[in-house]
């Protein structure tokens, strides 16, 4: 399944209503038990309940938004590693150089989003292993975390890249999860409807040979356009309070042997 991959729920939502309501006969067609028209009138109510919030985003910028706050984390889990190595060498200032480049090795932003995941649940018991050396290093902004509570996020967006592939997150606190498995469900049915269109006209000469466009032209649309406007717009930083600057660390005091 690799298309409508730029329409946002609200998008979807849009689409799916135009569909059941104004391409009814067309669907009839190839759904002569009525299957998919409920199924996807199902799939259209799980996602109508949804926070407007969540109607914006795309698979896609979901996953991007997600992997700019793990790239960093990472990157300042770098220059920490890259601090302590500079600091005057105890077995403290060792160890933390050793603990930072375990979390963020050289390259990770660089891997694929599965990758990603896959080192973060590798990584999982890291920060709790090391928790008090992690929290030696402190960033002066109050509201910015230690370097313990910095691995813990770097970690959590990781593994939260694997959920929003896998259709199994809770894409923002406080909203109801599942949002991201209606979304998938939705869609699947649609590359079903799809794909079992193309069989009927196939096998089906009484069948008109553009139904696939008058069930699907909508739709299409409304890709076309999601897709226009995502190659003319560059996307926009993100910023995030609780990610501090690499800058404003405050190296600990380390033990001296």
């Amino acid at each position: 399944m690799d298309f409508y991959l730029n329409l946002s729920i609200g998008d979807l939502v849009r689409g799916l209503r135009e569909l059941l309501e104004e391409r009814r006969e067309a669907i009839a067609l190839v759904d002569g038990d009525g299957i998919y028209q409920r199924s996807l009138s199902a799939a259209l109510r799980a996602l109508e309940v949804l926070p407007e919030t969540l109607r914006t985003l795309p698979l896609k910028d979901l996953l991007a938004l997600t992997d700019g706050e793990f790239d960093r984390a990472a990157l300042i889990l770098h220059k920490l590693r890259e601090l302590a190595e500079l600091l005057e060498p105890t077995a403290g200032s060792e160890a933390a150089a050793q603990v930072f480049a375990k979390l963020a090795p050289v390259g990770i932003t660089r891997r694929s989003y599965s990758d990603e995941a896959a080192h973060a649940y590798r990584q999982q018991g890291t920060p709790a292993a090391h928790r008090a050396l992690l929290e030696s290093f402190k960033f002066p902004d109050a509201k910015a975390p230690d370097a313990y509570a910095l691995a813990e996020s770097f970690i959590q967006n990781g593994i939260r890249l694997d959920r929003i592939i896998s259709g199994q997150a809770d894409l923002a606190p406080g909203n109801p999860s599942g949002a991201n498995e209606a979304r998938r469900q939705a869609l699947e049915l649609l590359s079903d409807l799809r794909r079992h269109t193309a069989r009927a006209v196939g096998a089906t000469p009484d069948l008109p040979r553009d139904l696939d466009d008058q069930i699907f032209m909508h739709l299409d649309e409304l890709e076309r356009t999601a897709r226009t406007q995502e190659t003319s717009r560059q996307p926009a930083a993100v910023v995030d309070s609780a990610t501090p600057d690499a800058s404003a660390l405050v190296p600990p005091p380390l033990p001296v042997d």
